[in-house]
């Protein structure tokens, strides 16, 4: 899917957008929640609408059924499980999430409970979060004559009611979560290998597979309790790269956060930021209550099929460069086919012409997410993507993506005067 095809005209103006806005999001987001396949409860009513586009992004919260406390009502659950509640109201409820950019309009929450015997999760909300951005906010009230005219007209107001509805039906969701709780909340336990939670999240891996939506997971489990490995970061790096191999979860290039209970301790960032790497997924934040780091969702997606033009021959690949609309990548990734696979961010700017855009990198470091020895002088290494080449440059012209990885500090093979390894793709 490129961006050329998938990823323009989504506004055709306030006369169409809006009534088609406020008459999709009645479907299944009234004041009472609306059951359908067991306990899950839909508000899905603002997720396909005409004349606006679908986000590109999707967000599944997975909580553990041991950092939840039972509740049967509203009521008890806002008692019971109020840090829960105010994350997911941080991500979802369209008047925080939407202004602070946590999440897009019409963005799509699932809430998941990963059941204490770690099989798979038991999905309880699925729902799109019914808004504009600010960018259709304000073409609406261009095309209506004004914020003056959007205002009187009543839109706005239709607005309110509807993100009220969405809410009563998350609320609902979360109520759903809390049913299912286990009986006796508490820390994972034990070897990482056997952690329940880990285990139901990889029994759970037809929940974000096979979409070309950019998946965003958020993770809420006290892992406290579990044996991590000590000693230097390196080592603790390394091991984290050969759990995640062993766990084989192989996520789709996500942004990840961890969500751990108040006053827990953030030790172990530097090996679940290397397992989950291993496994296709980025570690934006990793602490207690909330998330942070929160990145958008992108405005324009590409998918390409590559090749690196490796001395010893061509490697495979899979590129996905992400748009935020401002000037950035977002949720994008080069990931090396090969065995074990190399899934390495992509961090920097875009600036595009029509379908030609100019991709660069920042300071992020590119291949060298795959140090074991993060920050402070960068390594390089065979055993490392692109040798831990810090640098890219990449054009998109209609469905082909050239350019190449390159690093000062690098040379390939005999010759001293290569420093770049060429990589050319063409859009799935």
């Amino acid at each position: 899917m490129s961006g050329a095809s998938s990823c323009r005209a989504l506004l055709v103006g306030a006369a169409s957008v809006l009534p088609l806005l406020l008459a999709g999001c009645n479907s299944g987001s009234g004041g009472t929640p609306t059951k359908v396949g067991g306990s899950t409860i839909r508000a899905e009513g603002a997720c396909d609408l005409k004349g606006v586009q679908a986000p590109l992004r999707r967000t599944l919260i997975f909580v553990d059924a041991k950092a939840l406390r039972k509740a049967a009502d509203a009521v008890t659950f806002a008692e019971q499980n109020k840090a829960f509640r105010d994350l997911v109201l941080s991500i979802s409820d369209p008047a925080v999430a939407l202004p602070a950019g946590t999440s897009a309009a019409r963005e799509q929450i699932t809430i998941a409970v990963v059941p204490a015997d770690g099989s798979a999760a038991q999905t309880t909300f699925v729902g799109c979060i019914p808004g504009l951005s600010s960018q259709e906010m304000a073409a609406a009230q261009q095309k209506e004559g004004g914020v003056g005219s959007m205002f009187s007209s009543g839109t706005a107001r239709e607005l309110e009611d509807q993100a009220s509805n969405f809410r009563t039906q998350l609320i609902g969701g979360m109520v759903a979560a809390g049913a299912l709780a286990a009986d006796k909340p508490g820390a994972q336990s034990g070897s990482v290998d056997a952690a329940p939670f880990l285990a139901g999240l990889k029994a759970s891996k037809g929940m974000f597979e096979g979409d070309d939506r950019v998946q965003r997971l958020v993770l809420v489990s006290d892992l406290s309790g579990l044996d991590l490995p000590s000693g230097d970061a390196e080592a603790v790096r390394r091991s984290g790269v050969e759990a995640g191999r062993k766990a084989a979860t192989d996520l789709p290039q996500v942004d990840l956060h961890v969500v751990l209970p108040a006053g827990r301790s953030a030790a172990g960032k530097d090996f679940f930021e290397s397992y989950w790497l291993a496994q296709g997924g980025r570690l934006l934040s990793y602490g207690p209550d909330k998330i942070g780091n929160a990145s958008p969702a992108p405005e324009r997606l590409w998918h390409f099929s590559a090749k690196a033009a490796y001395p010893s021959g061509d490697e495979l690949a899979d590129v996905r460069i992400g748009d935020d609309g401002k000037g950035k990548l977002t949720a994008s990734w080069l990931t090396l086919l090969g065995t074990p696979s190399y899934p390495i961010p992509m961090t920097g700017s875009i600036s595009c012409s029509g379908d030609d855009c100019e991709i660069r990198s920042d300071r992020g470091g590119f291949a060298q997410a795959w140090s074991p020895q993060p920050g402070g002088e960068p390594e390089f290494g065979n055993e490392m993507p692109f040798g831990g080449m810090r640098n890219f440059a990449f054009r998109i012209t209609g469905d082909k993506l050239s350019g190449e990885a390159t690093d000062e500090g690098v040379y390939i093979g005999a010759d001293k005067g290569r420093q770049g390894i060429a990589v050319n793709g063409r859009a799935k």
